[in-house]
């Protein structure tokens, strides 16, 4: 018997959009590969296509990987919806219910622990066996004992048919106690996952959605205890991996507008938040906020941000920042900050081109990594180191770094992988907007050459996009002087951009919407300009620059525009 394959998903979602009578590059193809990584499945391409047209694309994306504003999105997609299982028994009605009422997934753990007297695992096998729901990061114990379950898209219309059989039927009061009680599980689960420091980031990472979800709700009903536990819990964890954006936004919002909220409570989410503007590389901001807060636990922070600004000021004093650094270890200070604050140092003086002191500087910042024993610390310095090395052509030392780096950064899950690369030379600083989303897109590309490397690309830019948010613009610091493409190219060679190595019969072809963007960067025009006279948006700009830089083996704008005119003037 012939199984059929269901169609790659971010093509399903690419031809639905044409067969709506839109320009394929309506939306760019990094959100759709973000959508086709959500965890509520896109199972049904023509109802998302029809969604991105309506809402847009940042609403879609919100629902689906941050489950912001769920309930507007469920009801606004329900009327397009038929029934997709004949949903009958009393256990599938009720984990339907609490999946609604959890913003469309959550853990069976946390099912069975709401719903103590309903048959969970018989309820979640009806409604997977009927098409509902799917099971995410099953077991092997079968369907029902996988981790997390979650609606299908196409299952939405069932859970909002449901859920206003139930208002009806007089259930409503219910409502509020059955919601409270998912979001103290989540608090509960947050708070264990922290404690657990071995594995706190991937499993942070894995209940993101949950708590932005309970952030919400918990702050709309004033249990300020419950919010400070959750974003105390989860910033850490989360700033670790560069997806600390999407909570940082929710803390400065009630920082905004909680006014009832009491004194201590506002104290500690600006504590939170200058950790988070400090995770992107916004210092001012940071001390401003630190000055205002008397907490000794925040020494750490404080002292960051000032050797930080230090460090990424117009000229660096590399011999003061040491000394500092060595006051701050003699007095006490964490080993922990002090790497990070040395790795920083390196990669600065790395971007000025000042290679045997950023070489120095990295074997200061290799003892305190090795002191503090963070495991993504010290992968971020055999990557640091690796750059140095590809920049004096020694590849094979460099592979080696990166080899090394892989399985501590990947201890933490397949983000903080990417994270390490991505920021390589110089961190994220900043809301990265569509640049940041590319340069992941670009490390997940090269990733997937790498021997023993095995990263889900589909998931790390669903949850890197939602955080990001789709189409938000403005970075704060420069670009980065030496890609983390271009470093990892230099160290893998051609295959690392996607080049086979045996010689074939030459470059691969533009299309001629990539012949377009490549002509008008050579006329020396911005993303924002080219999308405005090709009538796409930046973002899509972004992605057909990234196949032309692969397609013809470039590391750079700058050689795309070279290898135009070259060609022209063959």
């Amino acid at each position: 018997m012939t199984v059929a394959r269901r169609p790659d998903p971010a093509t399903a979602l690419r031809a639905a959009l044409i067969d709506r009578g839109v320009d394929g590059d309506a939306v760019d193809g990094i959100t759709l590969e973000a959508l086709a990584g959500c965890e509520i499945d896109v199972d049904d391409p023509p109802l998302c296509a029809a969604a991105l047209l309506d809402l847009g694309p940042a609403a879609v994306v919100d629902a689906l990987q941050n489950g912001t504003g769920w309930a507007g999105f469920a009801e606004r997609l329900s009327g397009a919806l038929a029934e997709v299982g004949d949903v009958r028994g009393d256990a599938a009605r009720d984990v339907l219910w609490s999946l609604h009422l959890a913003a469309g997934a959550t853990a069976v753990a946390t099912l069975r622990a709401v719903l103590p007297d309903t048959d969970v695992d018989a309820g979640i096998a009806e409604l997977a066996s009927s098409g509902v729901v799917r099971v995410v990061h099953p077991s092997a114990g079968g369907a029902t004992s996988g981790s997390r379950v979650a609606l299908r898209l196409s299952g939405i219309g069932d859970a909002v048919r449901e859920s206003r059989g139930r208002l009806l039927a007089g259930h409503a009061d219910s409502m509020p106690a059955a919601t409270l009680a998912l979001d103290l599980r989540t608090v509960d689960d947050i708070r264990a996952a922290a404690a657990d420091t071995a594995r706190s980031v991937p499993r942070v990472v894995v209940l993101r959605r949950a708590m932005l979800v309970a952030v919400d709700r918990l702050a709309a009903v004033g249990r300020w205890s419950d919010v400070v536990a959750l974003v105390d819990a989860a910033a850490p964890a989360l700033a670790a991996v560069g997806l600390h954006r999407e909570l940082h936004r929710r803390v400065q919002g009630m920082l905004g507008s909680a006014q009832d909220a009491p004194d201590d409570v506002r104290t500690r989410l600006r504590a939170v938040s200058a950790d988070l503007h400090l995770a992107s590389g916004d210092t001012t901001v940071c001390r401003h906020l630190l000055a205002a807060i008397v907490a000794p636990d925040e020494r750490a922070v404080s002292w960051r941000a000032d050797l930080l600004a230090a460090v990424w000021a117009v000229h660096v004093d590399d011999r003061a920042v040491l000394t500092a650094v060595d006051r701050f270890v003699a007095g006490g200070g964490s080993p922990a900050a002090a790497a990070q604050v040395t790795l920083d140092l390196a990669a600065r003086l790395f971007g000025d081109g000042r290679t045997a002191d950023a070489q120095d500087v990295l074997t200061v910042a290799g003892v305190h990594a090795a002191v503090a024993g963070d495991p993504l610390t010290l992968a971020r310095l055999h990557v640091t180191e690796a750059a140095l090395h590809a920049r004096i052509g020694e590849s094979a030392v460099g592979r080696r770094r990166v080899a090394a780096a892989y399985p501590l950064a990947a201890s933490h899950g397949d983000h903080a992988f990417v994270h390490v690369l991505a920021s390589c030379v110089r961190p994220l600083h900043g809301e990265p907007g569509a640049e940041g989303v590319a340069r992941v897109a670009d490390v997940l590309d090269l990733a997937a050459v790498m021997d023993g490397v095995d990263v889900d690309r589909r998931r790390v830019l669903a949850d890197v996009v939602a955080d990001v948010g789709v189409g938000m613009r403005g970075a704060t610091a420069a670009p980065a002087p030496v890609s983390a493409a271009a470093m990892l190219r230099s160290l893998y060679g051609q295959v690392a951009g996607g080049v086979s190595g045996v010689t074939g019969p030459g470059p691969e072809r533009l299309t001629d919407r990539e012949q377009q963007v490549a002509e008008l960067v050579a006329t020396g025009l911005g993303n924002t300009e080219i999308g405005a006279r090709l009538g796409i948006s930046r973002w899509t700009v972004v992605s057909h620059l990234r196949n032309i830089m692969r397609k013809w083996d470039c590391a750079s704008r700058v050689e795309v525009a070279l290898q135009y005119r070259d060609g022209e003037a063959g």
